[in-house]
């Protein structure tokens, strides 16, 4: 039976969280639940009384030509693994969708982790949009594409960088969030010890994990990456770089991975141009 969670079943839900999302700490977890969470925007399933399946809905827009339209990004679906394969996750997208649909919102948009999952939300009417292109570098590989004297990287400021972001992402389709969601990314990445880097028109957002460095996400032009990557060099001291962009921003035999950011347009006034971003997962 599907229904709304509510605050009482965040035990229950973390959890589940829990056993489903390995690589997500407790901290990471809680800061969801104080920042994000929002029983009306939670369908979950339960059998037997108890939660097996769930699915967190944020609210989010979408660039539509000066403006933007109401939408709905799926973060974070679970189901418990003696109740997949039985289509309880298919019953929570069609919710999902009616919700949508009641809330005047254009589009649901997410983020699969892998090709089956692409599948799955391919066959129930999502379609790959924005594309990213996931590359690893060695030092000296990374080392060969950036520059001996970058730029000074300017200081953050949180209202900057969001106007900033947001003018950025001019094309139609692109996911935009709002400053409160934003702040939350922002305290997520906290508990990673994140570097900003941020030139004149482009910044990142990186971070080491593993004795690896991670550029998560670029926003900018491809003419200002080799600034970027020599910040980079210069911060971490390690031998592992990880780089995620926009499809084809750097032309490498290094990507190891293509993910596509997949959408279920529920409205005609919605245009999405080919190159808009999906942006990273509001984790």
């Amino acid at each position: 039976m599907i229904s709304f969670a509510c605050n009482e079943d965040i035990p229950a839900l973390k959890s589940l969280w829990i056993d489903t999302f390995t690589k997500d700490t407790e901290e990471q977890i809680d800061l969801f639940f104080e920042h994000r969470f929002k029983p009306s925007l939670t369908p979950v399933y339960k059998a037997d009384e108890k939660i097996v399946s769930v699915l967190y809905l944020l609210d989010c827009s979408l660039r539509q030509g000066n403006g933007l339209i109401p939408a709905l990004y799926i973060y974070a679906a679970a189901t418990k693994r003696e109740y997949q394969e039985q289509g309880i996750m298919s019953e929570l997208l069609d919710f999902s969708k009616e919700l949508a649909l009641k809330n005047n919102c254009a589009a649901i948009t997410l983020l699969p982790e892998t090709p089956k999952l692409r599948s799955f939300y391919g066959k129930r009417g999502y379609k790959e949009h924005y594309k990213i292109d996931t590359i690893e570098f060695t030092r000296t590989e990374l080392s060969a594409l950036s520059v001996q004297n970058p730029c000074q990287s300017l200081s953050f400021d949180f209202d900057e960088y969001l106007k900033n972001r947001n003018e950025l992402l001019s094309q139609n389709g692109s996911v935009i969030w709002n400053a409160s969601a934003m702040k939350h990314k922002l305290k997520f990445y906290a508990t990673m010890n994140p570097f900003f880097v941020r030139c004149e028109k482009s910044f990142g957002i990186c971070y080491e994990e593993n004795r690896r460095a991670n550029l998560i996400e670029f926003i900018g032009i491809p003419a200002d990456l080799p600034q970027i990557f020599s910040h980079m060099l210069r911060r971490y001291d390690v031998e592992s770089f990880k780089i995620y962009l926009p499809h084809d921003f750097l032309k490498t035999e290094q990507i190891v991975e293509k993910n596509t950011v997949m959408i279920l347009t529920l409205s005609d006034r919605l245009t999405l141009d080919c190159n808009a971003y999906g942006g990273l997962t509001m984790i």
